[in-house]
């Protein structure tokens, strides 16, 4: 998984087969089976997938 950035604060894995990374930054969700990233920003920023 390619995380944005370094600070990670939480991570959590839920019944739908995704990994979500707290950071500093947003949240990432990883899709364990794809190995799709998604990046979730603060409201001001939009969300971008990788």
């Amino acid at each position: 998984m390619k995380c944005r950035y370094f600070s990670v604060w939480s991570i959590i894995d839920d019944p739908q087969g995704f990994l979500w990374v707290g950071t500093l930054s947003g949240l990432n969700r990883l899709q364990v089976a794809t190995g799709d990233v998604r990046h979730f920003y603060s409201s001001t920023r939009q969300s971008t997938q990788s």
